[in-house]
């Protein structure tokens, strides 16, 4: 007479059912970490996403500037080579004007106010009509000679002015 299974087999069953009932609170444990390591693995994946958007927006914002900051920097240079070019041409100018305002000086006016001062002598300051103004043009003659220093270039020395002579 058999009236249930044996105690033996009862108890692996039993066992059974324990070890059955403990996988599936396993896997059910399992399914949540699993559930929720999916959920971060998301949204570490959606910040990723967005990240790179920004990178790339970024990277193309980099790339124009560096793009403009390399044309600037070329506009700059040739300004500057610019500047150089206007300095040389603005020096040889000035040259060219110093040496023509120089010659000017030696040969032309130096001797006219030579020559005008020759003029002022007694005997000239006697012949005069009005003295006073005789005097004031001598003096005048005498300080654009001095301004132009004609005296470097002179190669007679200019006579002192005579004693009747106003300064």
């Amino acid at each position: 007479m058999t009236t249930g299974p044996e105690p033996d087999r009862v108890e692996q069953l039993t066992a059974w059912a324990e070890q059955a009932a403990a996988l599936s609170r396993e896997y059910v444990e399992l399914a949540e970490v699993s559930g929720e390591q999916i959920v971060s693995l998301t949204e570490r994946s959606d910040l990723n996403r967005r990240l790179i958007r920004k990178v790339r927006r970024t990277n193309r914002w980099l790339a124009a500037s560096v793009a403009a900051d390399i044309v600037l920097s070329v506009v700059l240079g040739l300004s500057l080579l610019q500047v150089e070019n206007n300095a040389n041409r603005i020096d040889q100018v000035t040259r060219r004007l110093n040496t023509s305002q120089t010659t000017t000086r030696r040969d032309t006016l130096c001797p006219l106010y030579t020559l005008l001062l020759a003029g002022d002598t007694p005997a000239a300051r006697a012949a005069a009509k009005d003295k006073a103004a005789f005097d004031r043009s001598a003096a005048v003659i005498r300080q654009g000679y001095a301004a132009l220093d004609c005296q470097q270039f002179a190669t007679v020395p200019l006579p002192d002015p005579p004693p009747t002579a106003a300064p």
